[in-house]
């Protein structure tokens, strides 16, 4: 009970730094007023709903939906489920970001996907090179 107790009173602990307005954390950093805290935006979107899940809830049909992104991000990253696929939508600042660093930074992508796949026991390292 005593270790139930305490582990309850980490949780609430934790609870006051669940949520912090970026414009206080921004105050709290070594930067100048101004300065973006972040360059990149990376989404993995999982709105697809599962066809199992389709027969739970009844019929579901979403029509007509379009998106209009707008990123104040440099680089901004969404990935999302379509079937067994995860397609990647990329844009971009050719002004901040060289196309060609993009493109090969699409290959490592899938380079470290395909090897998860491959070996889904492996282990992840990061490499300095």
């Amino acid at each position: 009970m005593d270790w139930l107790k305490q582990l309850q009173a980490e949780q609430q602990e934790a609870r006051e730094y669940e949520y912090t307005p970026l414009m206080r954390v921004q105050s709290w950093s070594e930067l100048p007023v101004g300065t973006p805290l972040f360059n990149t935006l990376f989404a993995f979107e999982n709105f697809p709903v599962d066809a199992s899940l389709l027969k739970t809830l009844g019929r579901l049909e979403v029509s007509d939906v379009q998106l209009q992104d707008r990123t104040n991000f440099p680089l901004a990253v969404k990935v999302f489920p379509s079937g067994p696929q995860l397609l990647f939508q990329i844009a971009f600042r050719p002004d901040y970001y060289d196309p060609a660093d993009v493109a090969r930074l699409l290959v490592s992508w899938r380079t470290l996907l395909e090897g998860i796949v491959a070996n889904p026991s492996g282990r992840l390292e990061l490499c300095r090179c």
